[in-house]
């Protein structure tokens, strides 16, 4: 990952595009907003008091839980140990000595949320207050650590215009511990007094049951007062903190430095030794961009373990974090990278950038990867893949031999990263194969896969399957499905880089025979499952986690044929024809059932129960049919009754495809190429010109 992030370090620069760059120990605050998890802005001021002036908490609310915490940031030189934000433990355990203490809390708080007022509250919470537990004592010495980071702090040379920060500071470190918890306390309950309905989360805040998990309280300090041109906590100001902090940083280290070394990327090594920073980036959460730690006793074999493995200038570990914040910032999702989780398994994550000009909004990373969604609404390859050809030509005609650069990102035991795919590719190879690609998914006939209206009285619709993303194939190709393409499971054999490899390697012969014997393995029942249902004239259901899969099927089939060199959207060959013939005859045997035998939902159909068989052996399985078909096709040729137009149809449509057939060789055993177009064969559609008139859809 390094490796990746220099280079991309190194292209942000050359292009001149601004990086923010957070000093490690600057960092931005949990994601504490929520039912169990609440943040509390904290205003402090100064008065005048018996001894002089004097700090103290003027006001308490809570953070919007509609608005997102992060935005914010805190100091923090140890685990716990930050400022201007902190975490508290909410201020008094209620024991429990009698059921009835176990429901008191939970039974006040329902009636609070849900509206009804509570006579008597001033006298309960103070019964609380003086029958409880304090925890102050344990909060108290972590707090003081807290409250002295404000005192290194208050030192930084700030503009006037961000006074409101030392300010902050000096009203932190001035206000007595046992005032502030004192004051915040009374805030609380005067607050809950109030007004009890919309303040009832206090409640969480104040008590909790002993022995019992606490909800997540973290605290925000601001200044009370209003009149600085930005407060405390504005990002402008933390901007200029974070500035004066790495200005402080550099002298310091500026000061140490003796003699000229080189880092493993060439730039002055500053001595760096500790640990490289750690970043959080949308899917993956926390990723430490390397990890080399002593106490694996299997990375001491060269005798170098943690910094001294990999000299790094700590210019150039910021560097690097500062490129992967850049690259991954949410306003960039599917531009520079999109998230795989849903189709790999586990969280993953693909960049994709223009090595000269990473700054162009295409959406590289959705072609390469896949969009999930966009406003809601499922994106279709073929939108993604115009407007990446339109902006790639335009990189291309400037520069003929621009490359892009595509490396994965996955977590595969949800703690540790890993690059699972790093590779340079010519842009003019993904214009094409973006062209290429969209030819193989049409690579087949026309299919109608009925699914269900999205309003009550309307049609049952009819959508052609849909162009697969190469992280879909993926999906697809791990998936087994079972019990007639009613169950799907996830299996293992294939990675995001078989997915690539099939979209960009040139004639990716061996990938090809992999992947045509997953998909005929792990797929065939839910293809037959779909085929048996369309032939009845029903909707297929499937698992709805998966359902997706059955449009995307068809035309990965259809893909790997192309790249096999089968092409033609007609298919006309023995096996197809085949996969046709059972397809017909299905049909006719649903009318014999449906109207001979009353049956509307027959166990299996003729044609459907012949497919594994022929699939393996056609010869046989036309033998095999031309056996048991004939009391089907006795009844079709005198029957006269309702639906004959059906059935005298779907009987030509048997003799005719039989003709067909008797003019080409049938292998004796099929190729995967072979299965495939008799798949295909048996969903395929009939030709509109001779199609007459449809039932209603059943389900």
């Amino acid at each position: 990952m390094l490796n990746e992030l220099a280079n991309l370090s190194n292209t942000l620069e050359r292009r001149g595009i601004e990086q923010r760059s957070w000093h490690p120990n600057y960092k931005s605050c949990p994601n504490v907003n929520g039912r169990k998890k609440i943040t509390l802005w904290v205003y402090l001021a100064e008065r005048e008091s018996t001894d002089g002036r004097e700090s103290f908490v003027k006001g308490v609310e809570r953070f919007p839980v509609a608005q997102d915490v992060r935005q914010y940031r805190k100091w923090e030189i140890a685990l716990g140990n930050s400022f201007p934000a902190f975490n508290l433990t909410p201020m008094i355990a209620i024991p429990i000595t009698s059921e009835r203490d176990r429901t008191g809390i939970s039974s006040l708080s329902r009636d609070l949320t849900q509206g009804r007022g509570c006579e008597g509250l001033d006298m309960v919470l103070q019964e609380w207050i003086r029958g409880g537990n304090n925890l102050w004592e344990k909060d108290r010495q972590r707090v003081a650590k807290c409250f002295s980071i404000a005192r290194e702090l208050s030192v930084l040379a700030l503009e006037n215009k961000f006074s409101a920060f030392p300010e902050l500071c000096g009203y932190a470190y001035g206000i007595k511990l046992d005032n502030f918890y004192k004051q915040l306390k009374e805030l609380l309950v005067e607050k809950l007094l109030e007004n009890p309905i919309a303040n009832s989360f206090i409640l969480d805040i104040l008590f909790f049951y002993s022995g019992e998990t606490p909800v997540n309280l973290q605290v925000i300090l601001e200044v009370a007062n209003n009149n600085h041109e930005f407060p405390a906590n504005h990002l402008e100001v933390q901007k200029a903190v974070n500035n004066t902090l790495f200005a402080k940083k550099g002298n310091l280290l500026a000061a140490k430095s003796q003699e000229k070394k080189s880092d493993a990327f060439g730039a002055f090594f500053d001595g760096g030794k500790g640990k490289f920073p750690e970043t959080t980036i949308p899917v993956l959460g926390k990723v430490k961009l390397r990890a080399m730690n002593q106490e694996s006793l299997c990375q001491t074999r060269y005798r170098m373990i943690d910094a001294a493995s990999f000299p790094a200038a700590d210019k150039t570990r910021q560097r690097m974090k500062n490129a992967l914040e850049w690259i991954s910032d949410k306003s960039l999702e599917g531009k520079t990278w999109t998230k795989l989780s849903s189709t790999t398994g586990r969280q993953t994550i693909l960049f994709a950038y223009p090595v000269d000009a990473p700054e162009i909004s295409a959406e590289i990373a959705g072609l390469l990867g896949g969009n999930e969604s966009q406003d809601g609404k499922e994106v279709l390859f073929s939108k993604i893949a115009g407007e990446v050809v339109k902006a790639l030509n335009g990189v291309v005609t400037n520069k003929p031999d621009a490359e892009i650069e595509v490396f994965v990102l996955c977590k595969p035991d949800g703690r540790r990263t890993k690059v699972e795919v790093s590779k340079r590719y010519k842009a003019k190879t993904i214009l094409a194969s973006a062209e290429m690609w969209q030819k193989g998914a049409g690579n087949i006939p026309s299919i109608k896969i009925k699914g269900f209206p999205q309003k009550k009285g309307e049609q049952f619709p009819s959508v052609e399957p849909l162009t697969p993303y190469p992280g879909e194939v993926v999906w697809c190709l791990n998936t087994s499905w079972q019990r007639g393409g009613t169950e799907a499971v996830p299996v293992h054999g294939f990675s995001v880089a078989d997915g690539l490899g099939l979209l960009l390697d040139v004639n990716p012969d061996w990938l090809l025979r992999r992947m045509f014997g997953a998909v005929l393995k792990n797929s065939v029942p839910v293809l037959l499952g779909l085929g048996a249902e369309q032939n009845k004239n029903k909707v297929f259901l499937a698992s709805k986690k998966y359902q997706k899969q059955v449009y995307l099927i068809p035309c990965i089939l259809g893909l790997l044929l192309h790249k096999s060199g089968v092409k033609g959207g007609d298919m006309q060959s023995a096996a197809y024809l085949v996969g046709r013939l059972l397809s017909s005859v299905d049909k006719l045997n649903y009318k014999y059932s449906e109207i001979v035998r009353g049956e509307k939902s027959p166990t299996q159909l003729l044609g459907n129960s012949l497919m594994g068989v022929a699939l393996e052996n056609p010869i046989q399985a036309l033998a095999l049919l031309s056996e048991r078909l004939m009391p089907y096709q006795a009844w079709a040729t005198g029957y006269s009754k309702e639906d004959v137009g059906l059935v005298k149809y779907f009987l030509k449509q048997c003799g005719e495809i039989s003709a067909s057939l008797s003019k080409l060789q049938l292998p004796e055993n099929c190729t995967d190429a072979d299965k495939a177009q008799m798949l295909l064969g048996y969903l395929a559609a009939e030709d509109a010109k001779e199609k007459v008139e449809d039932p209603a859809v059943s389900v």
